[in-house]
């Protein structure tokens, strides 16, 4: 008994002992506690929906040209950036390298492709629009269509949505306003010229054209270009096709425009095959005023068709008008 009492003793001095060290240790050197920081979001109200993204996503998938041409132009670099690559325009070669993924076809990503990326954020537009569900299965995905009227009003949001998710805010204001006014500059010059366009897309061997409330809503759009045109807009009323109204040789002697601006789809999608200048070199177009005062104007087909609602894209297209309408 007298032994089982000294051990007690003894062992509640040890206690103290060590408990007090440990006590001196967690006072000294306190045990460190792991601070987890959720990443910034904000909700994105676009055109198939509102999706929670990620502020400065690093690893990106873009299936749209003039939204990457918008990035460029904001500065945006993360650190993943992907897209259709093989459909690149020129003037954005700097996202053919190596160092960028490619996603495959442009209106058709392969989706086995963008899960292996694990993107933070997918932005798309209206070509992949039949894709939006799927693609939202595998990452944050926003709709960045911008209308054919209201065309403004649309690059205006899309650049501001821009701007908030990768906090370039005040840089896309001062890019929109600056390209703003060189659209109203244009338009100006358009108005004061008294010349009437047609703007036309060659498919297959086929000649479609484009007016108010289609396609390219930028050219014709009150509240953007407003160029003058021959095509009313009526002659769109039931035309569904993005590809604009498949008219005649005939109409466009009808119409007699004084300049044609011209898409080779077929350049654009490098698909080889008849050429614009093929179809238009037949003799009822040689009658033309268009043709006579050379105002037969061949705009540069990837750009238009692939990057239409892009910044620099668009001051790139209003030169080419600038120069139709000299």
């Amino acid at each position: 008994m007298k032994n089982k009492g000294l051990y007690a003793i003894v062992f509640a001095v040890l206690v103290a002992i060590f408990g007090y060290a440990g006590y001196q240790v967690s006072q000294d050197q306190p045990i460190p506690v792991i601070q987890q920081t959720e990443q910034k979001t904000i909700q994105v109200k676009h055109e198939s929906g509102i999706t929670e993204v990620k502020v400065n996503p690093q690893r990106i998938v873009v299936l749209d040209f003039g939204i990457l041409d918008t990035l460029d132009t904001l500065g945006v670099e993360p650190e993943m950036i992907a897209t259709a690559k093989q459909y690149t325009p020129k003037y954005l070669s700097k996202y053919t390298g190596d160092n960028v993924q490619d996603v495959g076809h442009l209106k058709e990503p392969s989706l086995e492709k963008l899960a292996e990326l694990k993107p933070d954020l997918i932005i798309m537009s209206g070509r992949q629009r039949p894709y939006y569900d799927k693609l939202a299965e595998i990452a944050p995905t926003i709709n960045l269509s911008v209308a054919n009227e209201g065309y403004l009003d649309a690059l205006h949001q899309q650049m501001t949505i821009l701007g908030q998710i990768f906090q370039k805010e005040e840089k896309a204001e001062q890019e929109f306003q600056s390209l703003k006014s060189e659209i109203l500059k244009t338009r100006e010059q358009a108005q004061a010229s008294g010349k009437k366009s047609l703007m036309l897309i060659t498919v297959g061997n086929k000649l479609n054209a484009y007016g108010p409330g289609m396609r390219f809503g930028f050219l014709y759009d009150e509240s953007s270009l407003h160029l003058p045109t021959v095509m009313e807009k009526s002659d769109s009323i039931g035309v569904q096709s993005p590809g604009g109204k498949v008219i005649s040789y005939e109409y466009i002697k009808e119409k007699d425009p004084d300049y044609i601006m011209i898409i080779d789809r077929n350049a654009a999608t490098n698909q080889g095959g008849v050429t614009a200048k093929d179809l238009l070199d037949v003799d009822i177009i040689k009658s033309t005023k268009a043709y006579k005062n050379d105002k037969i104007i061949y705009v540069t087909p990837d750009l238009w068709y692939l990057a239409n609602n892009g910044y620099t894209g668009t001051l790139l297209m209003l030169r080419e008008i600038q120069d139709a309408i000299k």
